[in-house]
């Protein structure tokens, strides 16, 4: 199922509980799928539940794991109760897919239908 629901998407999140310390060891094969069933796709991969401070335990580890991938992965980090980082994570997923695909910073100068246009968060 996960195959089907990654096609013609153009950006893909991925997310990562930050709280849940196995959280990394299933992103591998994630990765893999994201890459051969969607390659075009901008990939960012984000880290959940910073509020949760003590609670936390995974910290430094996912943003070098994702740094140290070739091409790197872009990491971030967010609150979904807070809303920390969010706004951060979203423009750059956006910048990067227009960086990508070549496209300028005025919608009106893109010929390409929004309704094409998708997004997976996983």
């Amino acid at each position: 199922m996960l195959p089907l629901a990654l096609r013609k998407k153009d950006i893909v999140i991925l997310g990562i509980d930050v709280t849940d310390g196995d959280a990394l060891e299933s992103t591998d094969e994630f990765m893999q799928q994201v890459n051969l069933n969607n390659p075009d796709a901008v990939m960012i991969a984000v880290g959940n539940k910073v509020d949760l401070v003590d609670q936390r335990k995974i910290d430094l580890v996912a943003k070098n794991f994702f740094s140290s991938l070739t091409p790197p992965l872009p990491f971030y980090e967010t609150s979904a109760r807070t809303g920390e980082g969010v706004q951060e994570l979203f423009d750059e997923a956006v910048r990067l897919w227009m960086e990508k695909h070549g496209h300028n910073d005025n919608p009106e100068d893109d010929p390409e239908d929004d309704e094409q246009r998708r997004c997976i968060i996983c």
